[in-house]
């Protein structure tokens, strides 16, 4: 049978301390026991072979203060219930890497899961965090839990003092994000034998719209994401104050929401004359906040905080007022526009004039009414009490 190697637990100032000890007239063997520190690493430190503060790991690529600035950030996000997971982290230290222009190891500069292992070894308070807020996101929703929430969101804004947004509906304003199938077949009747395989690919994609709202029954113009390799047309359709963004496969990045929020949602906040700050609440669970999402938000006075998870049909009003029922007359919207045209499918181009005729039969008291029932204005936690049964 093998031996078993012995593992050595010792703090970094108990070899400072060892070899002052040695240095002094201590025998090394003795010293090196009482501090549980393998002798080798004592004797080649008073060799000078190394430096004593060389670390037996891989360069962390960020400075200290940056993983500090960095371990603030998600602590911060944390208190307004937005889950930092992996993903997230290794995005922002990408975007860190490429604007400074950092050496790195990495692959298409996004670090490696040993250099994330290594991140969370040096700050385990992060790594708390990470397990508690993943536990959260796969609960039940719950009266209590839910009312949890509303009262953090209230103190969250009493800390911040801006606590005088919750009374003011101009400064609310929630968004979500929503798939939507421009192609429905269904069932199809015909001689046996007969393949229906060949319906081409657009016909059945989903595409990405992110809606945004206020509690005052305004809606604010949405995002649409695209597959890339967009046709002309599609931005000639489009109206020209929505937003229109492109990823690989069409789903959402942090990316897009970036510039959802810099390029169309700042600039038509401010030509509103809205008072700032205002609230901004998002599922943090599906839109990827990185930590140049919010720096953006902190320099433009929107304070972003995410709602519960799996809640989005009781307390986000995007998905009350707009989404929902949206979503569930969807199929028969798509039906109606074949038979209307004769079966032409709803190519990329007509998505947004279809989806545009919807939002416009949206009246302000439908938003409003949305807000009141998720207890968000009103803000009152026990207006949600009905839906949770």
């Amino acid at each position: 049978m093998p031996l078993k190697r012995r593992v050595f637990i010792y703090k970094k100032g108990d070899v400072t301390k060892a070899i002052k000890e040695i240095s002094n007239g201590g025998k090394v063997r003795e010293t090196c026991r009482k501090y549980n520190i393998p002798r080798a690493r004592v004797i080649n430190k008073l060799k000078h072979k190394y430096s004593w503060d060389r670390k037996m790991e891989p360069p962390t690529i960020l400075t200290t203060q940056e993983e500090s600035t960095l371990k603030s950030w998600i602590i911060a996000m944390a208190n307004k219930w937005f889950p930092v997971n992996r993903e997230m982290i290794l995005d922002t230290v990408k975007d860190i890497i490429i604007e400074q222009k950092l050496p790195n190891p990495f692959k298409d500069n996004v670090p490696s899961k040993k250099w994330f292992a290594s991140f969370l070894k040096r700050h385990p308070d992060v790594f708390a965090r990470l397990v508690e807020y993943r536990n959260i996101s796969e609960s039940p929703v719950t009266v209590s839990a839910l009312r949890m929430w509303y009262k953090n969101l209230k103190d969250y804004l009493i800390t911040e003092g801006v606590a005088d947004i919750l009374e003011d509906p101009e400064r609310i304003f929630g968004a979500d994000e929503c798939s939507f199938q421009t192609g429905f077949t269904g069932l199809v009747h015909g001689p046996q034998g007969l393949n229906y395989d060949e319906t081409s690919n657009k016909d059945k994609e989903s595409l990405t719209v992110v809606g945004t709202i206020a509690a005052s029954g305004s809606i604010l113009p949405p995002l649409i994401v695209y597959p890339s390799r967009l046709p002309p047309q599609v931005f000639r359709l489009v109206n020209g104050e929505w937003c229109v963004r492109q990823s690989d496969k069409g789903n959402l990045t942090s990316k897009c929401v970036f510039d959802y929020i810099s390029d169309t949602l700042v600039p038509k906040l401010k030509g509103k004359h809205v008072k700032f700050p205002v609230l901004l609440l998002i599922n943090g669970y599906k839109l990827h906040i990185t930590k140049e999402i919010s720096q953006l938000c902190i320099d433009n006075s929107i304070i972003l905080y995410s709602f519960y998870p799996n809640a989005a049909h009781i307390i986000q009003p995007v998905d009350v007022s707009i989404f929902g029922p949206l979503k569930d007359s969807w199929i028969n919207i798509v039906k109606d526009w074949k038979l209307k045209t004769g079966y032409i499918s709803v190519t990329r181009a007509l998505f947004a004039s279809l989806l545009e005729d919807r939002f416009r039969d949206i009246t302000r008291d439908e938003i409003c009414n949305g807000f009141r029932n998720c207890g968000l204005y009103p803000f009152d936690a026990n207006a949600i009490s009905d839906l949770c049964n």
